[in-house]
């Protein structure tokens, strides 16, 4: 979304962006001031009835509940063993990691856990008295946790160990999902003072929103890019030398006049929001600008079905338009038809919580912790310029003169969010703060150009996510 013009600052007004999973935070100057969330906003009688939107499920129970419902049924008195997994990231405790994905696919398909992760062989020789073996191989590559599990019939006698004395999987399932915190912890910590930030040049011009993930499920991530002319998906490439810059390299775009009518009252300032949706095939981009309202794209961008405002992300609820006031004034549910199978956060639940009158900027985030426990985060930021936060129905954190980009997100994948937000006046900057009991400033970064959106893509190489933020006529990814 755009900001109005600082008098301070000679540089064209910037816009809002609500499509980003994770927040910035304008300074250590900003921080502290906490008070009453609920003796400042009240709920608005015309507003949507308060409906509990659903937590954040861990990636292991994910990828059990996966399990489960490719192996079928399992006889009573089976004995899940887990191997030693594998990663492309270094692990600190791999063996922990497998007791924990036993205990848990233990419990989901009615069994009991072995206490060590194994190899098949010794797996065969431990369910001897077992009804049947379900033997799983855990994996983490591009930021996914995998499990491949086998069922194997237990042979109980000398005769058929002799006929056959290695008999394979009688069922087989597969599943995976992205890394959280519960994962990560199995890991080296992500320290983000140490962020760097790599810079590419792109010819989208003035972006109003971002998002990142796969859209066409092939494997890697994109950006997509929102301007008031196009939508447009691509990647960061490196130039040709080393002295070369790095470039966008646009992959597909659709003109914004494609996607439908100009509304009929226009923005005072224009506003977008953007999210992409994991698929079990494929993805979907969910897209909105103050000018055409907001759809929901397929992976060659065309149009599947209309939205009823912006996209919000983590929420999938869309904001209602004041245009007179270049600003939104509640949620409302997508009305999203399920054109992508299997999009396990596509829901139409709106915040349980009361909104302000006018809000121009909003993001929230369902996460889990350590220990697998889910957890939800929604910060709001008023035209006057205050940022409320609020984690688990309690207000964390209160800002004056927060900027105009708001971003929730666990950057390090330690359990606690990170709450990032951009200077409302003066020369511009990207700041993230972890939003602990007492919150602590994580990393300051001067961006003098102008932020103009933000967004996280999730974990791949290495288990880590990366933030991206459109500056200027550059995006920059922070690791």
């Amino acid at each position: 979304m755009r900001s109005r013009p600082r008098p301070t600052s000679p540089r064209l007004p910037r816009p809002r962006v609500l499509g980003s999973p994770r927040a910035w935070v304008a300074g250590v100057a900003l921080l502290g001031a906490f008070g009453s969330f609920a003796n400042v906003h009240t709920a608005r009688a015309d507003g949507p009835a308060a409906v509990a939107a659903p937590r954040a499920v861990s990636a292991i129970v994910t990828v059990a509940d996966g399990v489960r419902a490719g192996l079928g049924a399992t006889p009573p008195g089976a004995l899940v063993v887990v191997a030693p997994p594998k990663s492309d990231a270094p692990l600190t405790r791999g063996d922990d990691l497998s007791v924990r994905i036993a205990q848990i696919v233990a419990g989901k398909v009615g069994a009991r856990a072995h206490e060590k992760a194994v190899q098949l062989g010794t797996a065969r020789a431990l369910a001897g008295r077992a009804s049947s073996l379900v033997f799983v191989q855990p994996e983490i590559e591009k930021g996914e946790l995998r499990l491949v599990a086998d069922v194997y019939t237990v042979v109980k006698n000398s005769w058929e160990r002799l006929k056959n004395p290695a008999p394979g999987p009688s069922a087989h399932a597969f599943a995976s999902a992205p890394i959280d915190a519960e994962v990560r912890a199995f890991m080296p910590p992500i320290a983000l003072e140490q962020g760097k930030v790599s810079r590419a040049k792109h010819g989208e011009g003035e972006i109003l929103a971002l998002a990142c993930g796969d859209v066409d499920g092939d494997g890697s991530l994109e950006i997509a890019f929102v301007s008031q002319a196009r939508i447009a998906l691509g990647r960061v490439v490196a130039g040709a030398t080393a002295a070369a810059p790095s470039v966008v390299r646009v992959d597909k775009f659709v003109a914004s006049r494609d996607l439908g009518p100009r509304l009929a009252v226009p923005s005072r300032e224009p506003l977008g929001g953007a999210v992409i949706v994991r698929g079990a095939t494929h993805g979907a981009l969910l897209v909105g600008t103050s000018d055409r309202g907001g759809v929901s794209l397929g992976p060659d961008l065309v149009v599947r079905h209309l939205l009823s405002g912006v996209p919000v992300s983590g929420s999938m609820s869309c904001a209602s338009l004041v245009p007179e006031h270049g600003a939104f004034d509640g949620l409302k549910a997508c009305s999203l038809a399920r054109d992508f199978r299997g999009a396990s956060d596509v829901h139409e639940k709106v915040l349980d919580m009361p909104l302000p009158p006018r809000f121009d900027a909003i993001s929230e985030l369902r996460y889990v912790d350590t220990k697998g426990e889910g957890h939800r985060a929604v910060a709001i930021r008023e035209p006057s310029a205050k940022l409320r936060v609020r984690l688990d129905g309690n207000e964390v954190l209160t800002m004056d003169g927060a900027g105009a980009q708001v971003l929730l997100a666990d950057l390090d994948l330690d359990g606690i969010p990170e709450i990032v937000t951009t200077a409302a006046e003066g020369d511009d900057r990207l700041v993230i703060t972890s939003l602990e009991k007492a919150p602590r400033v994580r990393l300051r970064t001067e961006a003098k150009e102008g932020v103009r959106a933000l967004a996280v893509c999730p974990p791949e190489a290495g288990g880590k996510p990366v933030l991206v933020a459109a500056v200027g006529q550059e995006v920059w990814l922070v690791r």
